[in-house]
């Protein structure tokens, strides 16, 4: 990283310790990190390495037992819930492992769902979902639902769906709302994307934004 070039990312001695029962489980100890602008990072490890806490930790979704972490200079780790809350909403885009569409809305709808937070009209924000729908190649299924869709349609849902709020920052994950985090982490890592047809694989998004996945590896 060039020493004019701040990171987005930034973390210092980070330590998260749980407690299961009477035992303490330290699952991060002091990692120090730091992420630039544009780049894509990956986080390899077994499983029960901390890849998901340390996630959980960049996305704000837990407090640290110790240090910091900071995005955009701004440290997340010390915000209360309300101000995460709003920080979220405005910096971080979340991008589901299993999608997480809406199954009673089309594919239009669900992209458009994350912009009737930030006080758009239904109009024009419906009208935004379609816009972005078309960039990926969906024109066709905007009006679909979920259940009507391949899985490869449904992932390019949830990728404008994480793009909607134009966050900075994206996490997908397992089980909560690219920070990436799951298994097919892989669909979009410019390394290990040949997983995807073609066709898929040219209509993903090239936004610039900062990413960090986390492909799932299993131990042997």
């Amino acid at each position: 990283m060039a020493n004019d070039q701040k990171p987005v990312i930034s973390v210092r001695k980070l330590r998260k310790v749980y407690m299961m029962g009477q035992e303490h489980v330290v699952a991060l100890h002091n990692i120090d990190l730091d992420i630039p602008r544009g780049e894509v990072c990956c986080i390899f490890g077994t499983s029960g390495s901390g890849k998901s806490t340390l996630l959980n930790q960049l996305a704000g979704l837990e407090k640290p037992t110790r240090g910091v972490v900071r995005i955009g200079g701004v440290p997340i780790s010390q915000l209360n819930e309300n101000q995460l809350a709003a920080f979220r909403q405005k910096h971080i885009g979340f991008v589901f492992q299993s999608y997480n569409l809406l199954p009673e809305l089309t594919a239009a709808e669900n992209v458009a769902m994350p912009l009737m937070f930030k006080g758009i009209d239904p109009d024009v924000r419906l009208l935004e979902a379609k816009k972005m729908l078309c960039r990926v190649g969906l024109k066709d299924r905007m009006d679909h639902f979920p259940n009507q869709m391949s899985g490869g349609q449904q992932q390019r849902v949830g990728m404008r769906v994480r793009h909607a709020p134009r966050g900075r920052v994206r996490r997908r994950a397992d089980r909560q709302p690219r920070l990436e985090d799951d298994e097919r982490g892989h669909a979009h890592d410019p390394r290990l994307c040949q997983a995807l047809p073609p066709d898929d694989r040219a209509r993903l998004p090239r936004s610039g934004d900062d990413r960090v996945c986390r492909p799932h590896r299993h131990a042997h």
